[in-house]
């Protein structure tokens, strides 16, 4: 009675241990196959790179140079936090500058609409700019993002493109463009105007433009398409833009710049440098 009882209970022994090794190696399997489980971040919790409460200023000193390291024309824009407005039911910041606005940053936001969308900021409204000298193209942006928090590098945050008709010197000139923005991930550290920043978040925005018209009925293209604005922003919580470096340039036939009476080509390298700011209210 004894020997059937001893070998009954090794024969439960030896399947429940033969169960748990199966089901060990199967569970293994199963994980080495699987794809690896994303990080999910949190898109709701709000940045603090750009603190947007009414009289919040920042003041930025902006040097333009013909190449990068040809002496500096030097001005400076103070970009201001207005009231509130409400546009399509949704809450921004109207954002101006005391004066007329000469660094990159400051005019894509001056008279403009700004708000925080959770790790995102978006800016609505129109942004001029002269990509070629006395040409204002106008590009209109809705909700475009200029920086989002927990983006990794080489992620696509917008892209929001138009067209926009010119009359350059008697010809109607007709200007297409795609005006994208960049993530270019967080750096550990960055230095700027003698200060070094910890936990840096840049962006990196790039206007494209195509132009073409019509000669003495002939379809003529002015400007191949190319890249005429590369900004890099740079963005520190609880302070705001800090650093931008934006490349401007254009290459246009000589036959045809010479008809409409612009320059062939124009290049400008732009910086923009924070001075005094207040992000307390």
């Amino acid at each position: 009675m004894f020997n059937k009882f001893y070998f009954k209970m090794k024969k439960r022994l030896i399947q429940i241990i033969t169960i748990a090794i199966v089901s060990i190696m199967v569970s293994r399997c199963s994980k080495s196959s699987d794809e690896p489980t994303p990080i999910i971040l949190d898109d709701t919790v709000p940045t603090t790179c750009m603190p947007l409460k009414t009289l919040n200023f920042w003041n930025y000193t902006v040097e333009n140079r013909v190449s990068a390291n040809a002496p500096a024309s030097t001005f400076t824009d103070k970009l201001n936090v207005g009231n509130d407005v409400i546009q399509n039911m949704i809450t921004y910041k109207e954002m101006y500058t005391t004066f007329a606005p000469n660094g990159f940053f400051s005019s894509m936001l001056s008279n403009n609409k700004l708000r925080i969308d959770g790790t995102r900021l978006k800016v609505t409204g129109t942004f001029t700019n002269n990509i070629i000298p006395n040409v204002n193209v106008a590009v209109s942006l809705v909700d475009f993002i200029i920086l989002k928090d927990n983006a990794s590098a080489g992620t696509a945050l917008s892209s929001q493109s138009g067209q926009v008709v010119q009359t350059i010197s008697g010809y109607p000139v007709t200007f297409d463009y795609t005006f994208k923005s960049i993530a270019e991930g967080t750096l550990a550290s960055f230095a700027s105007n003698g200060v070094t920043y910890n936990n840096v978040k840049k962006t990196k925005i790039v206007l494209t433009a195509t132009a073409t018209t019509i000669f003495q009925g002939v379809f003529s293209t002015v400007l191949l398409t190319q890249d005429v604005i590369v900004s890099n922003l740079y963005f520190v919580p609880n302070q705001g833009m800090i650093y931008n470096n934006r490349v401007f340039n254009y290459t246009i036939n000589p036959g045809i710049a010479a008809q409409l009476q612009v320059p062939a080509t124009a290049n400008q390298v732009q910086e923009e440098f924070i001075g005094a700011f207040n992000v307390s209210n």
